[in-house]
């Protein structure tokens, strides 16, 4: 290891030595033993361009990396498309077709090579994957490998990452790590380590591969499973600092506690979905407790406490910005959720930064048409999930006469439109 943390030779594998640049991502991985070496090239935000493998006596493979175009030796090999990924072969192009689970691992590639509308078992299976747990692919069944797919577009597996085997290296090529699925760990510390204390800085999902994909440690991240039954599973994963900028004393390791509390049930859902199956979420909250913004990450959300808390002029209990990553909530509020007397307002708050609005807030109508308001998906009317987190202070006092103190949680809907701004990249956006 070196100073930051950072695995520099791997005997094992036959590494003597790895060089990082200044993000901590590999630049030259040398294999004296093959007297071969693997070289990466990012962009200045550490975005992967090019990857060469080359040495003594071996063709020499250089890959560039286009957005969603990739190329091998100056030849364009691939393109991704929303169902798998287009393939180019001497001017002809194909489309294949991928299946991924719901942690985006890819499990089947398919192409209907032969144009006839229906998928042959025998012949247009291009390849078929299955994953231990942590990653590694299963060996010694259903090793169907066709030449109707492409070899660069069929290193994307666990994940949806590119696996590099080349010289023996072995590892999944994260955004920002590389991870190795044979030991379930990364090669690298977490750029986030500060925020997952309770954690190793090279564990991989918070040990819970299962439920929780990791490719890039954003802050906000959302999977989802649907059965034939209709039941639908959202795994939500969301990691915050809390900062208390107030004239008031709290103990902060109770109100760490109360805010993963407070979230953990705001999120929840276990209800019956137009389906006719079980809509669920299960929530992970990682929450931890700073003393200054500079502590902050980049992608990390803050709940800050205040004084006082002013929206459009006026006190309130909270605001926050929608698809931002920034709440700010009253000591007030602190101080009765602590004390069980507000079960909601943080909750609500954390809701706008994954794109909820007020579903009381229907707009204004001129000459029959609806202007502003909460989208037409998210409304509600009284009467219709009246135990709803996301209905405004005022309406939830006036209207519903419910008090803060009263458990409210978001409904299955507003999970599915948490997943699908998610999947958009709406989410985890500093403003």
């Amino acid at each position: 290891m070196e100073n930051f943390g950072n695995i520099i030779s791997d005997n094992n594998k036959g590494i003597s030595c790895i060089t990082y640049n200044h993000l901590n991502l590999p630049t030259l991985i040398s294999f004296p033993s093959q007297s071969a070496v693997i070289e990466y090239v990012y962009d200045a935000t550490g975005v992967k361009q090019k990857k060469k493998v080359s040495g003594f006596g071996m063709a020499t493979t250089e890959t560039d990396y286009a957005g969603n175009y990739i190329y091998e030796n100056n030849t364009l090999q691939f393109s991704n498309h929303l169902e798998g990924y287009t393939k180019y072969d001497s001017g002809k192009v194909d489309f294949i077709y991928q299946y991924k689970d719901h942690l985006g691992n890819v499990r089947l590639s398919y192409s209907d090579s032969d144009d006839n509308g229906s998928i042959d078992m025998m012949t247009e299976i291009i390849e078929e994957s299955n994953y231990y747990p942590f990653g590694l692919q299963h060996r010694g069944y259903n090793n169907v490998i066709t030449s109707n797919g492409n070899s660069s577009a069929q290193k994307f597996k666990f994940n949806g990452v590119e696996y590099e085997e080349s010289l023996g290296l072995n590892l999944y090529e994260m955004d920002w790590r590389g991870y190795d699925a044979s030991l379930g760990r990364f090669m690298q510390i977490d750029p986030h380590a500060e925020t997952y204390f309770e954690w190793s800085g090279y564990h991989f999902s918070a040990n819970n591969p299962v439920f929780v994909a990791d490719p890039d440690g954003q802050d906000w991240i959302i999977t989802m499973n649907e059965d034939k039954e209709g039941n639908i599973t959202y795994n939500v994963t969301i990691n915050m600092a809390v900062m208390n900028s107030s004239k008031k004393n709290f103990d902060m390791e109770k109100t760490v506690e109360t805010v993963k509390d407070q979230i953990t049930r705001a999120f929840s859902v276990f209800e019956k979905n137009e389906n006719g199956g079980i809509t669920s979420v299960n929530v992970t909250a990682n929450i931890r407790a700073i003393d200054d913004k500079k502590e902050l990450g980049d992608k990390e959300h803050l709940l800050e406490i205040k004084d006082k808390v002013k929206h459009n002029g006026e006190e309130v209990m909270g605001k926050a910005t929608i698809f931002g990553l920034k709440a700010d909530i009253t000591a007030n509020v602190m101080y009765n959720a602590m004390n069980n007397n507000d079960n909601s307002t943080i909750g609500h708050e954390i809701g706008h930064t994954g794109g909820l609005y007020h579903p009381d807030d229907h707009g204004y109508r001129i000459f029959g048409f609806n202007f502003g308001g909460a989208p037409k998906k998210q409304r509600l009317k009284a009467g219709e999930d009246d135990d709803n987190i996301m209905f405004s202070g005022s309406y939830q006092k006036t209207i519903l006469r419910r008090t803060d103190s009263e458990q409210a949680r978001i409904n299955s809907n507003q999970a599915s439109i948490l997943y699908k701004n998610y999947k958009k990249g709406k989410l985890n956006k500093r403003k």
